[in-house]
């Protein structure tokens, strides 16, 4: 899916017709992927797997907005076998600015003990 339509991006470059079109979807697509790899995010959405440093109570996912977190694993071996299922009560989400926040201290705990920010919900 594109950022933009192609009737926005014509009548922006002032053009009428639909000889272009073909070209200018191409260019358009081309576009696209040089913003998605240039801010490192899918734009377009769809289903996705991250894999996040847990030092912190706050985990910022990469493509957001965030319609559902089917769930958070913590595991610092990185072998994420069901026992490192996190409870959902245990964190919330903040959809539009595409974080996981943990309301029970850092998702892995190291030398911090309790919530960092307990202030910040």
């Amino acid at each position: 899916m594109s950022l933009d339509t192609l009737v926005n991006l014509k009548t922006r470059l002032g053009i009428t017709g639909s000889a272009d079109d073909a070209l200018l979807t191409l260019l358009q697509d081309s576009a696209d992927t040089v913003i998605d790899n240039y801010c490192d995010r899918a734009f377009a959405g769809g289903t996705y797997t991250e894999y996040l440093p847990g030092g912190s109570e706050f985990l910022h996912v990469r493509n957001y907005p965030v319609d559902a977190v089917t769930s958070v694993k913590v595991d610092p071996t990185r072998t994420f076998g069901p026992e490192t299922l996190v409870a959902a009560n245990t964190y919330v989400v903040h959809a539009d600015r595409g974080v996981v926040q943990s309301v029970v201290g850092p998702f892995l705990p190291g030398d911090r003990n309790g919530l960092v920010n307990a202030e910040v919900r």
